[in-house]
């Protein structure tokens, strides 16, 4: 690759380690449930990670919620209201080495954008707890785009960059995004994928610290 390519870094089981608040998160709404009456079988965490990184549609289905429109209506916001609480609280972390791992590749010369499956005020308050302008042109999230999946907005930007780019993440979605796009995709192997999700990845990461290196030997191809 003779221009540096744009990275495109997915955010839950990428950069973020997205159980801290997601499992307690669920498990207050599996209360609200109980307490309304509910017979709830509570979600192995195993379900729970296994979901980290879908757009909430997908998610909700996984749970089992489907069956009644409007209950999973009020249990994504009880849910939702839970995340929020817990966010506001600082619980929310990276995955240990991930500040470091970007400060690298920002020395580097990277130009460096997230692509994620998150709303809108995830994504705002994402960039604004890790201080993400620090390494980052720019949070796309999929809300600002219609809900639109991640194979439509790497497109976008792709044409914002007008260039090639290389895809970092940790689910299927992410893989298919960069298979759709013919840009390499580094399959993070820490993150939340499920046993063999990850097979076709054209680099694996074991930890945030061996993207830089991975992304060098992808350059050198």
């Amino acid at each position: 690759m003779d221009k540096k390519p744009v990275l495109i870094f997915d955010h839950d089981g990428t950069l973020h380690d997205s159980m801290y608040v997601f499992e307690p998160a669920v498990r207050a709404g599996e209360q609200w449930l109980k307490d309304k009456g509910y017979d709830v079988k509570p979600v192995e965490a195993k379900v729970i990670s296994s979901c980290l990184g879908l757009n909430s549609f997908d998610m909700w289905e996984i749970f089992g919620y489907k069956a009644d429109p409007q209950l999973r209506e009020e249990l994504m916001e009880v849910i939702g209201k839970e995340v929020g609480r817990l966010l506001d609280t600082g619980i929310a972390r990276w995955f240990d080495g991930t500040e470091e791992m970007l400060d690298v590749l920002k020395v580097q010369g990277y130009h460096m954008v997230i692509l994620s499956n998150c709303e809108k005020n995830l994504a705002n308050y994402y960039w604004n707890h890790f201080n993400m302008e620090k390494w980052f042109d720019k949070f796309y999230d999929c809300e600002s785009y219609g809900f639109a999946p991640k194979t439509e907005i790497v497109k976008v930007i792709l044409n914002d960059y007008s260039g090639s780019g290389i895809m970092i993440g940790d689910r299927f979605n992410d893989l298919e995004c960069a298979r759709s796009a013919d840009i390499p995709f580094i399959g993070c192997a820490y993150g939340f994928s499920k046993e063999g999700e990850l097979d076709d990845a054209d680099r694996i990461a074991g930890q945030p610290s061996d993207i830089p290196k991975k992304i060098k030997e992808l350059a050198e191809t």
